[in-house]
């Protein structure tokens, strides 16, 4: 394979991989907002708020997942250490021309 039919290649495995992410995505989305309506009682209210945390947390890590999937595909790896949280969304954050501009 050429280096081009390699980079297409690649770039079709992403956009696939995307596509299932956003599903997860979407369906992650779909349980936090189906949480956010108060339950009627102490006890319900206070199971809600713990599925609600979890939910959020889940949705998080997917969007987070995504976000290291394109960082690995496009710029060839991930921010690592103690505050790679933080340095994945930064990353993800940069304009490169020509590259991966921001919407």
């Amino acid at each position: 394979m050429s280096p081009v039919e390699i980079a297409a290649t690649i770039r079709r495995r992403l956009a696939a991989e995307l596509a299932d992410d956003k599903a997860v995505i979407d369906r992650l989305a779909s349980a936090v907002a189906s949480l956010t309506i108060p339950a009627g009682d102490e006890r319900g209210e206070w199971m809600r708020t713990l599925a609600l945390a979890f939910e959020v947390e889940r949705f998080y890590t997917a969007v987070e997942s995504t976000l290291c999937r394109v960082l690995r595909a496009l710029d060839g790896d991930v921010p690592t250490g103690s505050g790679w949280h933080q340095e994945v969304l930064r990353a993800a954050a940069v304009s490169i021309d020509g590259g991966r501009p921001l919407a």
